[in-house]
């Protein structure tokens, strides 16, 4: 029995060589991780799947250019842009742009870090 308690004891006991973890840094980086998943999948919805995506108006797109469809037959006489093949090419290309951005700062980011971290252990 005393063997037990002693088990229990240790449980709810803090040992010196514990790292401290403090409760706000850790409902931050939930949060945070939560922030990030959410504006990541927002970002390609909306680049990849809002109202038929980029590569949807880049195939059309190229339909038009190489001559194999006419832009009257895509875009219906008097009707704006917005309701034809074309509808949300402006968002798409937008969310596409950030996306490069983001992975033009994370190369740049890492490779800068993970090259000073390789000189140093060079050294």
């Amino acid at each position: 029995m005393k063997n037990l308690q002693e088990k229990l004891k240790n449980i709810f006991t803090e040992k010196e060589d514990e790292p401290q973890y403090d409760p706000q840094m850790f409902g931050a980086m939930v949060v945070g991780v939560i922030f990030t998943a959410g504006l990541l999948f927002w970002i390609l919805w909306t680049a990849l799947v809002y109202q038929g995506g980029i590569f949807g108006k880049i195939s059309v797109l190229w339909l038009v250019l190489s001559g194999q469809k006419k832009w009257s037959e895509l875009v219906p006489a008097g009707l704006p842009v917005s309701v034809s093949v074309f509808s949300g090419w402006l968002a798409n290309l937008v969310a596409t742009i950030v996306i490069f951005a983001i992975v033009a700062f994370l190369y740049y980011f890492y490779q800068k870090r993970f090259s000073a971290r390789d000189k140093n252990e060079l050294q």
